[in-house]
């Protein structure tokens, strides 16, 4: 198998984990009662809106970000040609 191939099932796999913690988060632990040992696994639920809400602010500031930078450096790049 080449390298693209376990990098590929790698991510896929952490991608399956993590949607599949999420759901069961989200979708099944409210109906779980209180006392049960499965809240012991999860964080708190006001997290479960504040994690991807913070995660995709991230994101998008960075892509904003590097979008930014790209076009000052195509900008100063015309600019330095013209001169």
């Amino acid at each position: 198998m080449g390298k693209d191939k376990v990098v590929g099932v790698v991510l896929i796999g952490m991608s399956t984990v993590i949607f599949v913690y999420y759901t069961a988060w989200v979708g099944i632990l409210p109906f779980v009662p209180d006392g049960n040992v499965l809240h012991a696994f999860f964080p708190p639920q006001m997290y479960a809106v504040a994690i991807p809400a913070t995660l995709l602010s991230v994101g998008v500031t960075v892509i904003i970000l590097v979008a930014s930078l790209l076009i000052l450096r195509e900008k100063a790049a015309i600019k330095q040609k013209h001169m």
